[in-house]
């Protein structure tokens, strides 16, 4: 079992959701670890920033209901586990709405 006692700490410097300065690199960090002691694959980059990009693309699209059941069903993979089938639709959302997608990864903050 492992319990992570704090999620965002700020004040005691014991933070690990995403931030503006370091995107989720802790998470990344946090989920490599736990992999490690499972004996899994690491958590692939980008992978955290799914959610969030739904999240910001909600509003973006709020008088879109075929966009907004898009992202419905991109959660639901989330959830399946599915992270790149999620990632696609959110993609081809992007590109087909034209608008700019939001990151959050540790390869968008260095």
């Amino acid at each position: 079992m492992i319990q992570l006692v704090t999620w965002n700490d700020f004040q005691e410097g014991t933070v690990i959701e995403p931030t503006v300065q370091n995107g989720s690199l802790f998470m990344e960090e946090t989920m490599k670890r736990i992999a490690g002691l499972k004996g899994s694959d690491a958590v692939v980059p980008g992978h955290l920033d799914i959610p969030y990009r739904i999240y910001c693309l909600k509003a973006k699209l709020a008088g879109n209901a075929e966009a907004l059941e898009q992202l419905e069903r991109a959660k639901k993979h989330i959830v399946a586990g599915n992270f790149d089938l999620a990632g696609g639709m959110i993609d081809k959302l992007v590109s087909e709405n034209k608008i700019k997608s939001p990151n959050i990864s540790t390869s968008q903050t260095k």
